[in-house]
C-alpha cells in the first residue's frame, strides 16, 4: 500500500509529539512535572546505545547514520544542539519508546505571542 505522502522521521517525530502533547489536560497535569523531568532524564542517560549510532536510517531520500538523524531531527523540533543536556541519540531513542514523553517541553516556539496563548 503507497502513501500519499511520504512522511520523514523528522516530520513523524514531530507530529508525533504535537498530538500527544495536545491531548494532555492542562493546568493540574503537571503537578508532578520536576519529579517527572528528573526521571526521564536519568532513564535516559542510562541508556547504552553506542552499537545504534552507526545503524543506517532512511530520511528524505537518504541513508545516514542513526546519530545523524537524531541530532538533525532534535536540532530541527528543539532549535538544541544538546536538548535538555542529553546526548541526543540517547533523548531520540528514548522519546520514542517512553509514553509519557509528551509531557516534555521539547518543541520550540520562536513567537512570543504565541508561546504566551499556550501558557
Amino acid at each position: 500500500m503507497k502513501f500519499p505522502i511520504k512522511l520523514t522521521a523528522k516530520a513523524f517525530l514531530f507530529f508525533a509529539m504535537l498530538v500527544a502533547a495536545l491531548t494532555i489536560a492542562p493546568s493540574d497535569a503537571f503537578a508532578d512535572r520536576p519529579a517527572f523531568d528528573q526521571k526521564f532524564l536519568d532513564q535516559t542517560a542510562r541508556l547504552d546505545v553506542e552499537v545504534l549510532r552507526t545503524l543506517p536510517a532512511h530520511d528524505s531520500g537518504r541513508l545516514k547514520p542513526l546519530d545523524t538523524l537524531a541530532r538533525e531531527t532534535l536540532l530541527y523540533i528543539t532549535g538544541s544542539r544538546k536538548p535538555m543536556g542529553v546526548d541526543p541519540l540517547k533523548l531520540f531513542i528514548n522519546l520514542m519508546v517512553e509514553p509519557d514523553a509528551a509531557q516534555l517541553q521539547l518543541i520550540e516556539i520562536r513567537s512570543v505571542d504565541l508561546r504566551k496563548s499556550l501558557n
